[in-house]
């Protein structure tokens, strides 16, 4: 029946919480970061079909869209969290609208972070991680979906 572990207590979800109402942007402050060396993969199982989705997306920005899926792809979580947020992820802020709409939306995630798809564009791609997973919940390619309160 499976295998033992001395603590398999992992959440299934990790917040990126250091107090309550206090964001944090260290991926490495996190209780469990055994996610690090993991190449990160992403799911679509969470995305906002209704107006954030894939299938409003340009033939151009579908190639954009599944160039940078695959860039990331190769990375490890570590190797994404230390680049710069014009190119790596970024966590969005508790007072930030962004948040506030997605933790509206989404009320059991407490971590969301997005990432560009091209430096400087406002096409970001919204989501969540659980694991070495991430849940992508909304795909903007112009910036309707607000970052900053």
């Amino acid at each position: 029946m499976g295998h033992n572990k001395k603590n398999n207590k992992r959440p299934e979800s990790i917040s990126l919480q250091k107090n309550i109402g206090e964001s944090s942007t260290n991926i490495f402050q996190e209780p469990n970061i055994n996610f690090l060396e993991s190449k990160i993969r992403f799911s679509f199982r969470m995305c906002d079909t209704k107006k954030f989705c894939i299938r409003k997306l340009t033939d151009i920005e579908i190639v954009d869209f599944y160039s940078v899926l695959k860039k990331y792809e190769e990375m490890t979580w570590r190797e994404i969290s230390q680049c710069s947020h014009k190119i790596g992820l970024t966590y969005e802020k508790k007072e930030w609208d962004s948040y506030k709409d997605m933790s509206r939306d989404y009320p059991n995630i407490n971590n969301f972070m997005h990432f560009r798809v091209k430096n400087n564009s406002l096409f970001r791609i919204y989501g969540s991680r659980d694991k070495d997973l991430f849940l992508i919940i909304k795909i903007d390619p112009k910036g309707k979906f607000t970052t900053h309160g």
